[in-house]
């Protein structure tokens, strides 16, 4: 019985400590896609200004005939269908920093600033890690721990269950292997 309650306050324990990684891991990848697409924005924003200028390079060159109307029609589509993809990573950047606020708590302030530059990539994984982190991962961890409760009150019960017929003094065999 004590051992149950012990796997259960463990498999708890793991529980929780699963859920704060959670959050954590959600918070990271908000941040992550909000630097993202902020850098994607600002790209779509360099290259409207790319688009306006050759926009009046084509239309110089339509006034003196070198070229004609159908070239300045598609430079300024161009330029249109530019501005619209910094539009739409303005918008998801705004959408992605309110994410961040709901997560943290700061929802509807406006007044989240993220950071715009994005950390240095880790070297290489070492031999082996990949297993360990397996190991670690508290949801593992909470369900390992959940099976062993349910085994020992089950243990527990069997023996209650033997114990209470005259002369059966048989054990409890299962198959099944914690590590």
């Amino acid at each position: 019985q004590t051992a149950a309650s012990e796997a259960a306050r463990a498999a708890a324990g793991a529980g929780l400590l699963y859920a704060r990684q959670s959050l954590a891991a959600t918070i990271a990848t908000l941040w992550y896609h909000t630097v993202a697409t902020e850098r994607l924005r600002l790209t779509a924003e360099n290259a409207s200004g790319v688009y306006g200028d050759l926009l009046k390079l084509v239309k110089t060159r339509y006034e003196v005939g070198r070229c004609g109307l159908q070239d300045v029609a598609m430079a300024g589509a161009d330029l249109d269908r530019s501005r619209q993809r910094e539009r739409a990573y303005a918008t998801s950047e705004q959408q992605f920093v309110r994410g961040l606020e709901i997560v943290v708590g700061r929802y509807p302030a406006a007044e989240l600033a993220v950071a715009t530059t994005l950390p240095p990539m880790p070297g290489p994984v070492p031999e082996g890690l990949p297993s360990e982190l397996l190991e670690r991962r508290p949801d593992l961890v909470a369900a390992e721990r959940r099976v062993a409760s349910a085994f020992h009150l089950i243990q527990a019960r069997y023996r209650r269950s033997t114990s209470s017929s005259p002369g059966n003094h048989g054990s409890l065999s299962v198959g099944i292997v914690l590590t």
